[in-house]
């Protein structure tokens, strides 16, 4: 939003899936070779979103990596970008058009516009890219989503009270018990106000479902309290 004096008012996030960000860092192999890296981000939730290196990248690319997150995370309200030719290329501008996303540029020359991206790329440089050296494109991008993995889960954010952007799971309220998850047996003894109680089959009953299907007949063991018969009974002995 402008305003009379020629300044602009920056669309601020107030929810996750608000505003997304991306950008462009530059980054080179052990051969000297030249990386593009594109950096996709929640200006919310400040989590990123994508990290994905290219030799060279297109509006096509861009486009691909753009529809690999909103498969996942849904389609955001407002996409901000610098006016960078990948950017503002006409089939790209289009496709965000389509599936319901409006375009955010910030001014020629003014980065800071664009600041929690900028924010993330220096992180990112400052964390990782300078850390650490590249012999092939595909150690980078693995490398870096193992990065942003741990920027995501385990890494605090002070704009976050100390917490990372996306931790892998919450601490809540525990009770007795399981919760939702209620089994059979849990339910019928609820219904029938029992107490709740793991059920056990006795042995008659898994034989009797045995036979019911046909997979054998049942073979019961001899009851423990009858009396075994005397392998001596033909015989007459007498008691001295």
């Amino acid at each position: 939003m402008w305003l009379n004096d020629g300044s602009c008012v920056r669309l601020r996030p107030t929810h996750p899936n608000h505003v997304w960000s991306y950008d462009f860092v530059s980054a080179r192999t052990h051969d000297g070779r030249s990386v593009r890296i594109l950096n996709l981000i929640d200006e919310s939730t400040r989590e990123c979103l994508l990290i994905r290196a290219e030799r060279r990248w297109s509006s096509a690319k861009v486009i691909e990596a753009l529809a690999s997150v909103m498969v996942l995370k849904g389609v955001p309200e407002h996409v901000r970008s610098d006016n960078g030719p990948e950017f503002v290329a006409k089939d790209l501008r289009n496709w965000l058009a389509g599936s319901g996303a409006r375009t955010l540029y910030i001014e020629p020359g003014s980065p800071w516009e664009n600041g929690y991206c900028e924010s993330f790329n220096s992180k990112l440089r400052d964390e990782f890219l300078n850390g650490e050296i590249f012999y092939s494109i595909k150690e980078l991008s693995v490398l870096a989503e193992r990065w942003r993995v741990h920027y995501n889960t385990v890494r605090p954010h002070s704009s976050l009270g100390y917490k990372p952007p996306a931790p892998e799971t919450w601490l809540t309220a525990t009770s007795k018990g399981h919760g939702a998850v209620e089994t059979a047996s849990r339910r019928l003894a609820r219904v029938s106000g029992q107490k709740t109680r793991q059920y056990i089959p006795s042995q008659e009953e898994i034989f009797n479902c045995a036979k019911s299907y046909g997979v054998f007949t049942p073979t019961f063991p001899p009851d423990e309290t009858a009396v075994e018969p005397d392998s001596h009974a033909g015989n007459d002995f007498t008691s001295i």
